[in-house]
């Protein structure tokens, strides 16, 4: 669960995991979902991520919005899926 720093308020939920190479520490998120109300306030961003060196997430296809999200947070594209249904 997201919870408000300042209000208290659960405004969402984050699934994530912890790894990373030998020396690395990584979180990689899995999702990240904002309650509709509490969205484009930059509530998913401001999560500390326990001391990690990197942040690795996935964005579906087709989801602009989260796409252009990660390119203004500084995000890189590293591996693009592509399927064509026969």
């Amino acid at each position: 669960m997201i919870v408000d720093a300042e209000t208290g308020d659960a405004v969402g939920r984050l699934w994530f995991a912890e790894g990373g190479e030998p020396g690395e520490r990584h979180v990689y998120l899995y999702a990240i979902e904002i309650d509709e109300g509490h969205r484009g306030r930059g509530v998913g961003w401001r999560i500390r991520m326990l001391g990690s060196d990197l942040v690795k997430l996935n964005v579906f296809g087709g989801n602009a919005r989260a796409r252009r999200l990660c390119d203004s947070l500084g995000y890189a594209e590293v591996a693009v899926e592509m399927t064509k249904r026969l």
